[in-house]
């Protein structure tokens, strides 16, 4: 259990009286929730579902935060011989590049070396936000100035992870409506390129809809 989860573990424990729930207790456990992110439906229906149980203790609040979250998923890919590349998509404003922060901390956290790369270049300040990041975590980093080529940022980015033995290359993308010619046109020249220098690269394609409101970026296919 990450140090977030056991966060909300905690203080909602603090609720956990093992007898019937009422509806102080409820509303105080829907507010920890909201705060957590889990959103106003999977909240809502958390909520629910304790009213209707016979006792509040850890194991049931456990039992049902599981069942909603529903099974976990698939295993992020690891390719055979590294560099692993990954590309993160999404428009802007959806928790992008901070989605990006913190999967590398995830893949860190798992054991794995990551390197960031910045092929936002049309956004301004997006290399800067995600050099941030990168240095918080100590993780390797590979930009270019706004406008540059985000292509190229990707080849150079898997280019370093190879010369230095890194494991995994996150690679943030143009955040821009799915409906603007030029972006999808760039994301496919990143694909190709990355394609390129790497066997089977990408070997993720993750898709941020609104990172907000705690929502799991699905994969692309």
């Amino acid at each position: 259990m990450g140090a977030g989860a056991w966060g909300l573990g905690h203080r909602i424990g603090r609720f956990l009286t093992g007898g019937a729930p009422d509806r102080k207790w409820l509303e105080a456990v829907q507010r920890q929730l909201v705060e957590a992110d889990f959103g106003v439906a999977a909240t809502n229906e958390i909520v629910e579902r304790l009213s209707r149980a016979d006792r509040v203790d850890q194991a049931t609040l456990e039992r049902i935060v599981v069942e909603q979250l529903g099974p976990p998923a698939a295993p992020l890919a690891h390719a055979a011989q590294p560099p692993t590349v990954m590309l993160i998509f999404g428009v802007n404003g959806t928790g992008k590049t901070t989605s990006v922060a913190k999967l590398a901390r995830r893949l860190q956290a798992e054991g794995r070396t990551v390197l960031l790369a910045a092929a936002d270049t049309f956004r301004a300040g997006a290399t800067e936000q995600l050099k941030i990041w990168a240095d918080r975590l100590s993780a390797p980093f590979v930009g270019a100035a706004q406008r540059g080529d985000p292509a190229a940022v990707a080849f150079d980015a898997v280019a370093a992870a190879m010369n230095r033995g890194i494991d995994t290359v996150l690679v943030d993308t143009a955040g821009r409506l799915h409906t603007d010619e030029r972006l999808r046109e760039e994301l496919k020249k990143v694909v190709r390129v990355v394609g390129k220098r790497q066997t089977g690269a990408p070997h993720e394609s993750l898709l941020v809809l609104d990172a907000t409101v705690g929502r799991s970026p699905p994969r692309c296919r």
